[in-house]
C-alpha cells in the first residue's frame, strides 16, 4: 500500500504538467501556468520522498522498540538486566525520551534514563493505551499525550511475551515527533522554498519550522481563529487520507500574511496516522 501511495503521488505531479499542456502540445497556455504546474509536481515528487523517509525514521524507531520488548521477554521486567536493555535503548536512539517497563498489571518496574525513575511504582493501568495494548496483544502508537511525569510526547508501547508465548507486560517509550523528523525536514527542506509540516488528523501540530505552532490544534486553537481556510484545510485532511488547498497565514519567521499553497499525504505505522504536509508561499 506503501508503494501505491508514492505512486499516486508522482501520476498526480504528472497530471498536472500534463494538464497544463507543458509537453507541447497546442493551446499551450501561458509560462506563468506552466511554471506553477511545474512546481506544484516538483513539490509532489518531494512530497512522496518526505513520506518514504519519515516511514523510515518510525520503521526504525518501531524495530528498536521491537528489540526491547523481544529482550525484556527473556530477562524479566525488572532488574539490572532489564535497566541494561532500557539503557541501551536510549543509547541507541537519540530521539527516545524515556523507555519503561510495565507489568501485567499496569505497574511500573523499570525506567530509564536516572530521571525516570520516580516512575518505578506508578499505577498506569488507567491509561487507555496501556489497556489497547493488553487488549489487543499489538503494538500501539498514540498521538501527544500528557505523561505521569509531566508535558506531553507521543508513546509507542510493545507487548512483551515471555519465552512460552504468554503476554507479561509492556515495554513503552516515549519521544518527540519533532525530534524524529527534525534532522531529515533540515537536510531535505533546506535548499528548496517549500516548508513540511507533520498535523495529526484531529489538528495536532507535531512538527513545523516555528516551534511555537508545535502542539497546538488548527482546528481548535485561538491562534488560527483568523484564518478559516486553515481550519477548512484541516477538517479536509481530518477525513482524507491526502488531498491540497490554499490559506493565507503568517510567512514563516515573520508576521506578514501570504498566500500558501498546501498538498498533504498520510504516514504512520500501527493504524495511526499523521498527515504529512509540504507547502509553499504563492
Amino acid at each position: 500500500m506503501r508503494l501505491l501511495a508514492i505512486v499516486a503521488i508522482l501520476s498526480a505531479g504528472m497530471l498536472l504538467v500534463l494538464a497544463c499542456g507543458c509537453t507541447g502540445t497546442p493551446e499551450t497556455p501561458s509560462p506563468d501556468a506552466c511554471e506553477d504546474a511545474r512546481t506544484r509536481a516538483g513539490m509532489l515528487s518531494l512530497l512522496a520522498d518526505l513520506q518514504g523517509r519519515v516511514n523510515g525514521e518510525l520503521g526504525a524507531l518501531d524495530a528498536a522498540a521491537s528489540g526491547a520488548a523481544r529482550d525484556l521477554g527473556s530477562s524479566g521486567l525488572s532488574g539490572p538486566a532489564a535497566d541494561t536493555i532500557l539503557d541501551a535503548l536510549l543509547e541507541e536512539n537519540d530521539v527516545v525520551r524515556t523507555a519503561i517497563a510495565i507489568d501485567r498489571n499496569g505497574i511500573v518496574t523499570a525506567a530509564r534514563p536516572d530521571s525516570a525513575t520516580g516512575l518505578i511504582g506508578a499505577d498506569l493501568s488507567y491509561q487507555p493505551v496501556i489497556a489497547e495494548t493488553f487488549s489487543t496483544r499489538q503494538p500501539v502508537l498514540t498521538g501527544l499525550v500528557p505523561l505521569d511525569e509531566g508535558g506531553f510526547a507521543a508513546l509507542l508501547e510493545y507487548p512483551v511475551f515471555d519465552e512460552s508465548g504468554t503476554m507479561i507486560g509492556i515495554a513503552s517509550i516515549s519521544f518527540q515527533p519533532a525530534d524524529l523528523v527534525r534532522p531529515l525536514a533540515d537536510e531535505v527542506m533546506e535548499e528548496t522554498p517549500y516548508t513540511m509540516m507533520i498535523v495529526q488528523p484531529d489538528g495536532v501540530t507535531l512538527y513545523d519550522p516555528d516551534p511555537g505552532e508545535i502542539g497546538r490544534n488548527t482546528l481548535t486553537d485561538p491562534l488560527y481563529a483568523g484564518y478559516p481556510e486553515i481550519q477548512e484545510i484541516a477538517r479536509k485532511a481530518a477525513v482524507n487520507w491526502s488531498g491540497s488547498g490554499t490559506y493565507r497565514f503568517a510567512a514563516t519567521g515573520n508576521a506578514t500574511i501570504v498566500q500558501k499553497e498546501a498538498f498533504w499525504t498520510t504516514t504512520g505505522i500501527h493504524g495511526t496516522e499523521w498527515r504529512l504536509y509540504i507547502t509553499r508561499t504563492m
